[in-house]
């Protein structure tokens, strides 16, 4: 029996399962969206309410945030913004946003760590998940507590946005704000800034009722209002809190640092892997279940996947030492 296992025939098996289970996850990653998916899947879980509805004090101790922010790279940048000038948390995010937004044109992924993509940005390259990140980090730089949201048009895959929540201290509530497109949502009649759940739900019951402020001087990243409204309508059910805003931890990790240099398929992947990347925690809504079935059923998948190519790779790691012993 030892020797049929060690067989180049039975060897042959083993490759050639392997092989059909890196084809099979290869399939599900094309396009590049759906990678993204992928990703998306292996993080899923869905929410309840107080998922979403907490203060920054009283966070759920499984969001996970920095322990410590560095100096560098932008404590310098928030001592020029003069932020500490500023008399509230609101302000100062809208200075944060304008300051990254003003030179922005319709980049690509940064592909890089928190220093290069800040240098990017100012360079008007970047995505809006880049600004996301940097803002988190310049907010956290600044003393202030942020969080980042997304939503999708394709069932919780690649194809989406990512936009900012900002903890105001001195009105003690979330305010939103698009930093990549440079706009923010006010209440019509009072002005006032309102946060991701006020907005979604007037998105769908009351758009009238908001106002389309932009940020600063910056390229606004719509045609025009009619086409913002149309754009936040097509994923309107699709929305999710990553879970958590540790992005100096993520830019520290040496997986990240050594994977990013590959690509960031690679590295988000190890993120993943070593625990430092932010879960995805879905708003559920009535209209979305059959999206979080399948992306929950998807995640089911991976991990059988991946517990099979385990699995495999280990039995072929025996068969070839043991071929080796018998030499």
């Amino acid at each position: 029996m030892k020797s049929w296992i060690s067989s180049t025939r039975a060897i042959a098996l083993v490759l050639a399962a392997l092989l059909a289970l890196l084809v099979w996850v290869a399939l599900q990653a094309r396009p590049s969206t759906e990678a993204v998916r992928l990703r998306n899947a292996l993080l899923f879980q869905v929410g309840t309410p107080a998922d979403f509805d907490w203060r920054p004090e009283q966070r759920p101790a499984s969001f996970a945030t920095d322990t410590a922010v560095p100096d560098q790279p932008f404590a310098d940048p928030v001592r020029g913004l003069a932020l500490a000038t500023q008399p509230d948390d609101w302000s100062r995010a809208l200075q944060i946003a304008n300051h990254l937004i003003r030179h922005a044109r319709q980049g690509g992924a940064a592909r890089s760590d928190l220093a290069g993509t800040y240098q990017q940005i100012l360079a008007g390259s970047g995505y809006c998940a880049d600004y996301t990140t940097t803002f988190i980090a310049m907010a956290g730089s600044a003393g202030m507590f942020a969080r980042e949201w997304a939503f999708s048009f394709d069932g919780f895959g690649g194809h989406g946005h990512a936009l900012i929540e900002i903890w105001d201290r001195q009105r003690q509530a979330w305010f939103m704000l698009d930093v990549f497109n440079n706009w923010v949502p006010l209440d019509a009649s009072s002005n006032t800034p309102m946060s991701v759940a006020e907005f979604r739900h007037r998105l769908v019951q009351a758009p009238g009722s908001v106002r389309i402020e932009r940020i600063g001087p910056g390229r606004f990243g719509f045609r025009n209002e009619a086409a913002l409204w149309d754009y936040y309508r097509a994923g309107a059910d699709q929305w999710y809190l990553w879970w958590g805003n540790a992005v100096y931890a993520y830019d520290a990790s040496p997986a990240t640092r050594w994977l990013g240099s590959l690509s960031r398929a690679a590295e988000q992947l190890g993120a993943v892997a070593v625990g430092v990347h932010p879960k995805v925690m879905a708003v559920p809504s009535a209209t979305n279940a059959p999206l979080r079935e399948r992306m929950l059923d998807l995640k089911q998948k991976l991990y059988a996947a991946f517990g099979l190519g385990s699995v495999l790779s280990l039995v072929l790691f025996s068969q070839l030492f043991i071929r080796w012993r018998r030499r």
